[in-house]
């Protein structure tokens, strides 16, 4: 959900398709593929351990801010 909001972000700033989808995989992939990883690792993790384990780093992906919604209200702040 959070990269089809940033892409419309895009589509409204770019003069056309093919640059929002550049200015959109410029801006999202690190992020993407940061909440990739972490997610494989807590997958990982919770497999060697045989249960759940949850930290402030392993959840740190989901509480990100994604691109656009800076203007919206923070429901858990």
């Amino acid at each position: 959900m959070a990269n089809a909001l940033a892409l419309a972000v895009a589509l409204e700033e770019a003069p056309d398709i093919n640059a929002a989808l550049a200015l959109w995989e410029d801006r999202e992939r690190p992020l993407t593929e940061y909440t990739q990883d972490w997610s494989a690792k807590v997958a990982r993790k919770r497999l060697e351990n045989g249960g759940r384990i949850w930290s402030d780093a392993s959840i740190a992906p989901a509480r990100s801010i994604p691109t656009g919604t800076e203007h919206l209200p923070r429901i858990l702040d």
